[in-house]
C-alpha cells in the first residue's frame, strides 16, 4: 500500500480530504461568473479537485491542469476525469511540477 491509498481507510486523512474539498467548493462559489481556471500541482489522482467537481454546480465552468509525477496516479486521475467531468476541461500532465515549462499553455489569468 502506498501513502496516498491511506486516504481510503484513515479517518484523519478522509477528514483532511473533506476539508480540502470544502475549500475548493468555497473558492468555486466565490469566483465571478465565467470560466474558472485551476492549476493543481502535485495533484496525485485529483481526488480533491475531481471529487469536488463531481457534484459542484460550477463544474462546467472549470478548466484545469493537474500536474503529477507519479504515472500510476496520473492514469488513475485521467480515468476519474473521464467519468466525472467532461474530459476536455481537465488536462492531466505527467510531469515534474517544479519545472516551469510545464505551466506553459495551461490555464491562465485566474487560479484557485
Amino acid at each position: 500500500m502506498e501513502w496516498h491509498d491511506l486516504y481510503n481507510t484513515q479517518p484523519k486523512l478522509q477528514q483532511r480530504l473533506q476539508i480540502v474539498r470544502e475549500y475548493i467548493s468555497y473558492s468555486l462559489n466565490a469566483s465571478p461568473p465565467g470560466k474558472i481556471r485551476i492549476v493543481s500541482v502535485c495533484a496525485g489522482d485529483g481526488r480533491d479537485l475531481l471529487g469536488t467537481l463531481a457534484h459542484h454546480p460550477r463544474a462546467k465552468d472549470v478548466q484545469a491542469r493537474l500536474i503529477e509525477l507519479n504515472p500510476h496516479l496520473v492514469e488513475r486521475g485521467r480515468a476519474t476525469a473521464l467519468i466525472w467531468v467532461r474530459h476536455q476541461q481537465i488536462e492531466y500532465l505527467h510531469a515534474d511540477a517544479t519545472i516551469s515549462s510545464n505551466y506553459v499553455g495551461g490555464p491562465e489569468s485566474r487560479y484557485c
